[in-house]
C-alpha cells in the first residue's frame, strides 16, 4: 500500500478521541459524525489482532495495588473475572474507555466489536451498555 493510501485508510477511520467524561472519569468523544452501522473503533488489519488473558481477583489481589487498580479501571469484569488484553497494557484501544449507559448508542455481542445503533453526532460521547458484553475466551 502506498504511504499517501494508508495515510488516507488510517484518517478515515478515525472518529474518536478522549477528553473528560460527565457520566465517568474518561469518555469517548466523536470528533466528526459517525454513521449508524460503523465501527469507530476499525484499526489496520496489522494492528487489530489481539487476544485477552483470564485474570482472577486472586491474581488481580497479588499485584502492586496501583496496578490491580489500573486493570479494574480500564476493565469490565465479566463473571467477576478480568480479561486483559495480550498486548498488554501499553497500547490501550479507545473502546476500553467507554462509558455505560442504559440508552446506548453503540453495541456490541463480545465486548470487542462495537457498531453504532444510530448516526453518532460530532461532539457526542459514545457510550455502550455493559450488561451486553459477552465472555471473552482466550
Amino acid at each position: 500500500m502506498k504511504r499517501t493510501e494508508l495515510l488516507r485508510r488510517i484518517l478515515a477511520d478515525c472518529y474518536c478521541q478522549l477528553r473528560p467524561s460527565p457520566i465517568h472519569g474518561i469518555g469517548v468523544f466523536a470528533i466528526r459524525d459517525v454513521p449508524k452501522g460503523r465501527n469507530p473503533f476499525k484499526t489496520l488489519p496489522k494492528y487489530a489482532t489481539t487476544g485477552f488473558v483470564r485474570a482472577t481477583e486472586d491474581e488481580l489481589a497479588a499485584l502492586p495495588p496501583r496496578l490491580a487498580a489500573l486493570i479494574r479501571a480500564l476493565f469490565v469484569p465479566t463473571a467477576e473475572t478480568m480479561y486483559v488484553p495480550t498486548c498488554g497494557l501499553n497500547i490501550i484501544y479507545l473502546d476500553t474507555y467507554l462509558n455505560h449507559s442504559p440508552h446506548p448508542n453503540l453495541r456490541t455481542k463480545d465486548g470487542a466489536r462495537f457498531i453504532t445503533t444510530r448516526r453518532v453526532q460530532e461532539g457526542e460521547e459514545l457510550t455502550v451498555d455493559y450488561r451486553t458484553y459477552g465472555a471473552r475466551l482466550c
